[in-house]
């Protein structure tokens, strides 16, 4: 939620000075000021979301981890059980 709403401060930014910002990029002779504005955004974009993408991903890491080691206690511990009902 958090990269969302990034992404709506960033998109809600550049709509208020996509007009000015354009028509300043337009006299210093960018051909095509809006593709150059949109092409910035979506750079900030990505780069102010990474750490919330990384963040997600070591927590989601971390989970499966544990859920690995649980798995193998748990198959241990069915194995000794089956070990001791022989």
């Amino acid at each position: 939620m958090a990269a969302g709403l990034v992404s709506a401060g960033w998109g809600a930014l550049v709509t208020v000075v996509d007009g000015p910002l354009a028509r300043v990029l337009a006299r210093r002779g960018v051909a095509r000021p809006h593709l150059a504005l949109g092409i910035a955004t979506g750079v900030v974009t990505a780069v102010s979301t990474l750490p919330m993408w990384w963040r997600r991903g070591t927590l989601r890491i971390r989970d499966d981890a544990r859920a690995a080691a649980e798995a193998a206690d748990l198959a241990a511990w069915e194995a000794e059980l089956a070990a001791v009902d022989r």
